[in-house]
């Protein structure tokens, strides 16, 4: 009685066929849409990888496009050199200015004195001092002439004694040459330091612009061999 009661507990223990069959169809509901994710997962790792590669050899093109236009570039020493030139000009083209001030200054100076004794001539002489001085100078000259009348012995003119007036517009007429001459001088002197100034900023000048032409092609270069994003 015993064993025949085990068997039949045994028995009755073990699912039947219908329940088995089931739990396998809910387990394989289960893992279905488990590894429907897992595929969509790795659908979307698998973009993401595919973009960032893509990123990444853009980004290696344009390193290697950086570093052409680097290798293209003129170097630091000639860009330094260029600036130096430009500082020299500034330089130059400052000097040159401060000497023209200085000169104009001077001539405003010479101006200012020669109207000065014109002033006093005018007030001395009057307002034909000019005139006056010219017939003075010719009198003086004909002054040393010899006397060539009928006489048989020829004398010579006594010479007559200059006026306070004669001796004023003789020293006046001496100092306006000086002072013409001064200027005349100073003049010169300007033209000559005005013309060495011109051919060294002018030379400079040229200089600079060639060297600008040839920085300004080496710049369209790297513009026209620069990738297009």
């Amino acid at each position: 009685m015993r064993r025949s009661h085990t068997v039949r507990t045994t028995r009755s223990s073990l699912p039947t066929g219908p329940q088995t069959t089931d739990d396998l169809g809910t387990l394989q509901e289960v893992r279905a849409p488990a590894s429907h994710n897992i595929e969509l997962l790795e659908a979307s790792l698998r973009s993401e990888i595919f973009e960032k590669e893509r990123e990444n050899d853009r980004l290696v093109d344009q390193v290697l496009s950086l570093q052409t236009q680097l290798a293209q570039r003129p170097p630091l020493a000639a860009i330094q050199e260029l600036e130096n030139e430009k500082k020299t000009l500034e330089i130059i083209l400052l000097g040159t200015q401060r000497e023209n001030e200085k000169m104009m200054t001077e001539l405003e100076r010479q101006k200012k004195r020669e109207r000065t004794l014109e002033t006093e001539l005018r007030r001395l002489c009057g307002d034909n001092w000019q005139t006056d001085l010219s017939r003075d100078d010719a009198d003086v000259d004909g002054d040393g002439d010899i006397d060539s009348g009928p006489e048989e012995h020829p004398q010579r003119r006594q010479p007559r004694r200059p006026t306070e007036r004669e001796i004023a517009l003789e020293h006046a007429n001496e100092l306006l040459k000086k002072q013409i001459e001064q200027v005349r001088l100073l003049v010169l002197g300007m033209d000559e330091r005005l013309v060495g100034r011109e051919d060294r900023l002018a030379k400079a000048i040229q200089r600079a612009e060639q060297e600008n032409k040839d920085l300004e092609a080496k710049l369209r270069e790297l513009d026209l061999n620069a990738p297009i994003d």
